[in-house]
């Protein structure tokens, strides 16, 4: 019994490397307990595969079908397969036939075979043009082999490592396996596209569904655009979550008539006009602030955000105003007053002077920042770092005007109405007091919503703001995109007007 083991073993390891051209002998006796069951000989008969993983382990070779259903049912499969069609050559070598051959992988045939030097090719057409040869297979180290007659104990490799051999089948044979292939794809091909079809219908159900009930609340909102009845067809086929739509008239008369003097800017998708009355710029100036208040002491974290611009403030459908853009935001340590960093980040004209000049930040350089927001969003003016005249900034202007006792000439002329000029002037009045030199001058945040929501009705009356003294900056080396400076802990400062 030990010596049936070791024989099949034996011979399994020397047809490894080169399983297709193995001519090791099998178990010839019935076989042993654990041995492989491929390895007696004769086990599925003429033309049958065994693969010892297969339930039941004998199959027929493709172009082949059991000789005995009966003993096949019965799991006796030494009668072997007999082919479905039979072949077209007849006897000779020079006989031209319709027969061709079937690529079968992974397959280890034990018995004899002849062997021929040549390339593949020429191994082929040795084969196709001998009648008697039946299947032949390729090694490029050892050359062609050629089998005739009945093929004995085929094996199934169960690794990746075998052989191809190629059946010599019929042309019926290989047209229907031809068609069966097509006919796999097919199916596939179909049912991908009845899949893809049924998806896209599916979404664009639901994108017609989204799109009328955005339109539906839409017509429930002033401003909405009645489209005509065509129109209408067209707009339900997409979505309108982000796509408000308003009368030309209201946009006419936000805009004064699509006046110059109203517009901010020109894009690729037209002008952008100012759109917003004082109701909803104080609203505005009042949810930066709450932002400010949460950053700096309602979060987990106290959080420093170094770069509070307009770009970096949104606005929602209800203009409520989001603070984004944290990408120079630092967290900030709860017993510290202030940091210092040698890497100054930020932009020119709402930094703060001790963090532009002297790289220290803090809760009141970010009251700097909103400082300067709130004098633009009260005058309509824009600050600059500097003015390439040597003029003064909107900072130094305003300080001008506050000393001069004249500020409602420099409020924005579409918001000066008498109704509210009490409350711009009080709004100039805060961010005076937030735009101060020294950061110990400036109120915090929480002080600030207080000021704003009159809580703290008698304000303190506010020192000279921060770059309120001209310029002195020539020309040479500097232009109006691009200002770099020299600071005193020899930090250079650069500030481009895209930020």
């Amino acid at each position: 019994m030990l010596m049936h083991h070791l024989t099949a073993i034996a011979a399994l390891y020397l047809c490894f490397p080169f399983p297709l051209f193995c001519t090791a002998q099998v178990n010839t006796n019935n076989t042993p307990t654990g041995a492989d069951p491929c390895q007696t000989s004769g086990r599925c008969g003429p033309f049958g595969v065994c693969y010892q993983r297969d339930s039941p382990i004998c199959s027929c070779l493709p172009g082949f079908l059991p000789r005995s259903n009966q003993e096949w049912n019965s799991l006796n499969w030494t009668s072997g397969c007999q082919r479905i069609s039979d072949l077209n050559c007849v006897n000779g070598t020079t006989t031209t036939t319709t027969d061709d051959f079937l690529k079968v992988q992974m397959m280890i045939v034990t018995v004899n075979g002849d062997w021929l030097s040549g390339s593949e090719s020429q191994c082929k057409t040795r084969c196709r043009t001998n009648c008697s040869c039946l299947a032949y297979g390729f090694d490029g180290g050892r050359g062609c082999r050629l089998w005739s007659g009945t093929l004995n104990d085929i094996q199934k490799f169960p690794t990746d490592s075998g052989s191809n051999l190629y059946i010599r089948l019929s042309q019926s044979q290989l047209d229907q396996n031809k068609n069966s292939k097509k006919t796999i794809i097919i199916v596939v091909a179909v049912v991908s596209f009845i899949v893809s079809i049924c998806a896209f219908v599916s979404w664009k159900w639901i994108a017609a569904r989204r799109g009328k009930k955005r339109a539906t609340q839409l017509e429930n909102q002033d401003g909405y655009f009645p489209a005509d009845s065509s129109l209408q067809d067209v707009l339900s086929q997409v979505n309108l979550e982000e796509l408000p739509l308003f009368k030309f008239e209201t946009l006419a008369n936000a805009t004064n008539n699509f006046f110059d003097g109203s517009k901010l800017g020109k894009g690729g998708f037209g002008s952008v006009y100012k759109i917003l009355d004082w109701t909803k710029r104080f609203n505005v100036i009042q949810g930066i602030c709450r932002g400010l208040l949460y950053l700096h002491r309602d979060s987990r974290l106290k959080i420093i955000h170094r770069d509070l611009k307009p770009s970096n403030i949104l606005l929602d459908n209800d203009w409520n105003a989001r603070i984004s853009d944290f990408g120079m935001a630092r967290i900030f340590g709860t017993t510290r007053d202030h940091v210092s960093t040698l890497r100054v980040v930020g932009t020119y004209g709402y930094m703060a002077p001790e963090y532009a000049l002297e790289g220290k930040f803090s809760e009141k350089s970010d009251v700097f920042s909103f400082g300067v927001l709130m004098l633009e969003i009260t005058t309509g003016k824009r600050n600059k770092a500097y003015l390439e005249d040597g003029s003064l900034n909107l900072l130094g202007q305003v300080w001008n005007f506050w000393n001069e006792d004249n500020i409602s000439a420099l409020i924005d002329t579409r918001i000066s109405s008498l109704s509210y000029r009490a409350e711009v002037i009080r709004c100039i009045h805060i961010g005076l007091l937030c735009v101060q030199q020294f950061a110990r001058d400036r109120p915090s945040a929480s002080a600030v919503l207080s000021m704003l929501s009159s809580e703290i009705s008698q304000l303190p009356q506010p020192k000279i703001p921060a770059f309120a003294i001209k310029s002195n900056h020539s020309d040479a080396g500097t232009s109006s995109s691009q200002l770099s400076r020299s600071s005193n802990n020899n930090v250079t400062l650069t500030a481009v007007d895209g930020r």
